[in-house]
């Protein structure tokens, strides 16, 4: 796919799915080496976390989450979906869907907010917004 192709088929976007967006086939579901619940619990912790997101509901046992995010510019708000499935050997994968509320393409906005929700997830060491704590199994995150 040439450049300008790829360049017009990202921005006729406004959906984007971890594993099913042919526009973005990086935005993959991530994997976690925890269990469904300790997962579910650092993907949670995340969302709070995020600059502009209300979690709206919250299901401890369907794993699930849905949000509220708003844009940066003109405050329009889109939704985000958020569950976690076992993976099998004890780890999990967060699979996300970002979707704009308004419009018909989005500028990339759903791609960026799920990298950014997933370098969340995985951020550096104990740093201040990062939960990769939960993922190391480290003792402060019980």
């Amino acid at each position: 796919m040439t450049g300008v192709r790829r360049l017009l088929s990202r921005l006729a976007v406004n959906e984007v799915r971890t594993g099913g967006t042919p526009a973005y086939p990086d935005i993959q579901p991530l994997a976690l080496p925890l269990d469904p619940q300790a997962a579910f619990d650092a993907a949670a912790e995340a969302a709070r976390s995020m600059p502009r997101w209300t979690v709206i509901e919250s299901s401890s046992r369907d794993r699930s989450l849905r949000v509220e995010a708003r844009t940066r510019l003109l405050r329009f708000t889109d939704d985000v979906w958020i569950w976690i499935e076992a993976a099998g050997g004890g780890a999990s994968r967060v699979q996300v869907r970002s979707r704009s509320r308004v419009g018909i393409w989005d500028l990339g906005t759903n791609a960026r907010r799920v990298r950014a929700y997933f370098a969340r997830i995985r951020g550096p060491g104990a740093q201040s917004g990062s939960c990769s704590a939960w993922i190391r199994g480290s003792p402060e995150a019980s």
